[in-house]
């Protein structure tokens, strides 16, 4: 028997919880907090979606998991708005995905969401960027900056066509000041994305189908026939005498966009 693990014992130290020198003690982590939408399973108490379907992942923070969902719909189809969800104490609520983005990669930044992977954002179809007017309003909503005008000022500095560079973002922090660090690592995520709840964004995604429009009616030198623009619907380039159709059939794509575009070019002389 050592000599450490004698004297551990002679001091009175239980003998299960005795630990060679050296040894680092790890902190002991909170259970997992991850709330649930819907009596059963959280598929199942999402709103139905007719031509599409809910893509869903958790977005952690420390021990707060929180479920978020994106409604995805079948080709030939597409939502209004961004179709994001999350599960906000027990009922689906809507919120922007730049606000997600925003607020996860400032907690990156402040090194207080070292769960959240950056392919979660890719799953749900959220760019990993940090928007600088998402992240102002943020503060502001959340009134948790001191000195907004300075923050500003900094964040207008660093950001480039309203995108601020991640390691921009840490930088920042730290020249405002571990104040602010501090309160954004003691936000309660889960609270936060409460307060940031977007009520423009629809509680009820729609799938409609897609329709390419009509922007083709101002065609020079000729006119485009078409009974339907909606997704696989085909329209026929007609041109007038003199000219040729450069495209003479056109396909409305999932995209929303005509595949080709319509146009009427000169015609070239059969005979010289």
């Amino acid at each position: 028997m050592q000599r450490w693990y004698q004297l551990a014992l002679a001091g009175g130290r239980d003998a299960s919880e005795i630990q060679p020198p050296g040894t680092v003690q790890q902190p002991t982590l909170p259970p997992p907090l991850e709330e649930l939408c819907g009596n059963m399973s959280l598929h199942e108490s999402l709103p139905d979606l007719r031509h599409g379907n809910f893509s869903c992942t958790k977005i952690a923070h420390y021990n707060i998991y929180v479920r978020m969902c994106i409604a995805k719909c079948h080709v030939g189809y597409q939502t209004d708005d961004a179709g994001l969800l999350f599960c906000n104490r027990g009922r689906w609520a809507p919120i922007q995905p730049e606000v997600v983005s925003t607020l996860v990669g400032v907690g990156r930044a402040a090194d207080t969401m070292p769960n959240t992977d950056p392919r979660a954002l890719q799953y749900l179809g959220i760019p990993d960027e940090i928007y600088a007017d998402v992240a102002l309003n943020i503060l502001v909503k959340l009134d948790q900056v001191p000195n907004l005008s300075v923050v500003k000022s900094y964040l207008d500095m660093i950001s480039l066509d309203n995108i601020i560079d991640f390691d921009m973002m840490r930088q920042m922090l730290i020249w405002v000041g571990p104040d602010v660090e501090e309160k954004i690592a003691n936000l309660d995520f889960l609270d936060v994305l409460s307060h940031l709840e977007t009520f423009g964004a629809s509680r009820r995604p729609v799938c409609r189908t897609v329709d390419c429009g009509r922007g083709f009616e101002n065609l020079a030198h000729g006119r485009v026939n078409s009974s339907t623009t909606t997704y696989m619907s085909e329209a026929r380039v007609v041109c007038e005498r003199g000219y040729l159709p450069r495209h003479p059939v056109l396909t409305c794509t999932a995209s929303g966009q005509w595949d080709k575009p319509a146009l009427c070019d000169p015609g070239r002389a059969l005979f010289m």
